[in-house]
């Protein structure tokens, strides 16, 4: 049976919860809005496990591994724990494993962004094991602020003021650079259809499916946070077995090894989107004959196409500057920096360029209008 047909308002009462409507649907799962017993909104996210479906009555603790192992030939070795003391094994082939390890780490990954107190993302609250007519899957709820709206509709429709888009920006940037750096995460579908507007004009981060460790992650000390047992086993599998082309054609890096600043290049196409209203075409070719095989073809002779569009856009050139900073082949050579300082002046200063921009205009009026009268 179709995740669609089991996502419904009976499903979700046995989880003390009411829907309220359908926010999108990806690979991984359908999203919804919800509320709790109390009125309080979140984001459900509802993800579909078949291959376990009888985990509900067997498990001591839903889908938690004790034990991952790798068999080769794609294939992994999943223990878990049964209500008896016994341990049970599944094997899965890396597809739904992926999906597996997806539904575990994004829960996860949210909390530890909590836990370090990183803005821009929206916490995370549960995290629950559902059976509907054999049928098995999990639901992760993350806050969500009421009136809230996805940003990509808003850039379709052309409906967010100059000033407000350098706030995005900033904001976003700032986000990208304390997860990457200081959390050691790697989103790897930075987009603008993964960013959400609160009504005070400030962002959420939301869509960490295809999540995973960077290099950074060795160097936090994660002694003093809550981190459940089955961590570790989700950090060696990231470390290990996480390499590849992740996340939305147009957006997602040329590189396959997970790095730092993979999210740096997903940043600088999101930023061109939200410039010139989705307007930006992706300026590099992609090989898709199978998803495993996934090649993006991309070097800098693409990053200067899309540098040079930004010009016929009458994007400012200080702002493209920094926009290149962001997309080079070469993840070393990308540098955030840039973009939070010149997306901050563009925003604190606005009103004052606006007003200076007025009176040049004026005044230039005013001189021609001399010359005629004269």
């Amino acid at each position: 049976m179709e995740l669609e047909q089991l996502i419904n308002e009976e499903t979700v009462k046995g989880l003390g919860l009411n829907l309220k409507r359908c926010l999108g649907s990806g690979g991984w799962g359908k999203v919804y809005i919800v509320t709790n017993q109390r009125g309080n909104q979140f984001v459900a996210k509802f993800s579909k496990v078949g291959e376990f479906e009888k985990l509900s009555s067997e498990s001591t603790n839903s889908l938690i591994p004790i034990e991952i192992n790798y068999l080769g030939n794609d294939q992994k070795e999943i223990s878990i724990s049964l209500k008896n003391g016994d341990k049970k094994n599944y094997y899965l082939d890396d597809y739904t494993f992926s999906k597996y390890y997806s539904l575990l780490f994004e829960s996860q990954c949210l909390s530890i962004c909590n836990q370090n107190n990183i803005g821009n993302i929206n916490q995370f609250r549960e995290f629950q094991h559902f059976s509907v007519d054999k049928f098995v899957g999990n639901v992760s709820l993350t806050e969500y602020t009421k009136d809230s709206e996805c940003l990509y509709h808003l850039l379709c429709e052309d409906k967010l003021e100059p000033k407000i888009r350098y706030k995005i920006i900033n904001e976003l940037a700032k986000t990208v650079y304390e997860l990457s750096q200081y959390v050691g995460i790697t989103h790897r579908d930075i987009k603008p259809k993964n960013i959400l507007m609160c009504p005070d004009n400030s962002i959420q981060l939301i869509d960490f499916g295809v999540s995973t460790f960077n290099e950074k992650f060795n160097q936090i000390d994660l002694s003093s946070q809550q981190i459940p047992s089955y961590f570790k086993l989700l950090l060696n599998h990231a470390m290990e077995h996480e390499n590849g082309h992740y996340g939305t054609l147009g957006f997602v890096a040329p590189e396959t090894e997970i790095n730092s600043r993979m999210d740096y290049f997903s940043l600088g196409f999101t930023v061109c989107a939200i410039l010139t209203g989705n307007r930006i075409p992706q300026n590099y070719s992609v090989d898709t004959d199978s998803p495993s095989s996934l090649i993006v073809d991309y070097d800098n002779n693409d990053r200067i196409k899309t540098l040079d569009l930004l010009h016929k856009y009458k994007v400012q050139t200080k702002m493209i500057e920094a926009i290149g900073e962001l997309i080079w082949e070469d993840p070393t050579k990308r540098d955030i920096f840039p973009l939070i300082q010149i997306s901050n002046e563009y925003y604190q200063r606005y009103d004052e360029l606006q007003r200076k921009s007025k009176q040049f205009i004026t005044y230039g009026i005013n001189k021609i209008k001399n010359l005629f009268s004269s």
